[in-house]
């Protein structure tokens, strides 16, 4: 959920650009256009809009775009709504029990993408994933004082690494790399890094 925004507007337009002359299309990438001057309120709201828009018009799409590159547009757009919508909910935090809900959605997202990518892959696929913090642990209760903040999963969902170990069982394995000796790297001013 924390790429650059412009990422996703980017790899939208780019999907679209094609088709431009086709007023679907064309509706869609006003939608996508960023606004100057946009509240975030109001960018996630323009988001909604396309989304609805594409959701509606998803079998027109297909045949301008293919069925795999309207389902990229629908998934990409998704995404970058909820990384906005991540960002919102964070951006005045000040304890950390008001950024556990989000934390936990953060999460969840996860834990859907990777059950895509999963999907996607095929039985036999093999995967690699990178993370800081807490994102992959296995079982965080074995971690001293990993419920002192609000970690990945806000205290209400597993993380992502706690997660597929209960999905995947005997199928994970982890390598932790320990860095700074207990000290978060969360960009939050206000909040504790111990």
């Amino acid at each position: 959920l924390d790429p650059p925004d412009t990422v996703g507007y980017e790899d939208a337009l780019a999907l679209l650009e094609h088709a431009a002359g086709d007023p679907t299309v064309a509706r869609i990438m006003g939608e996508l256009n960023r606004v100057a001057g946009e509240s975030m309120d109001g960018e996630i709201a323009r988001l909604d809009a396309a989304l609805a828009t594409i959701q509606t018009n998803l079998q027109r799409l297909e045949e301008l775009l293919g069925p795999a590159d309207a389902a990229e547009l629908w998934h990409g757009t998704t995404c970058l709504r909820a990384t906005l919508a991540f960002r919102r909910d964070v951006r005045t935090v000040t304890t950390y029990d008001a950024l556990n809900p989000a934390m936990a959605e953060r999460e969840r997202f996860m834990q859907r993408e990777m059950n895509r990518a999963v999907r996607d892959a095929g039985p036999e696929a093999k995967f690699v994933l990178m993370s800081h913090n807490m994102h992959l642990c296995r079982d965080p209760a074995a971690v001293a004082r990993s419920d002192a903040g609000a970690g990945p999963g806000g205290k209400t969902d597993p993380p992502l690494g706690a997660y597929l170990a209960a999905r995947y069982p005997g199928n994970i394995f982890s390598c932790w790399m320990l860095i700074g000796r207990g000290r978060d790297c969360h960009p939050f001013a206000g909040l504790p890094r111990e």
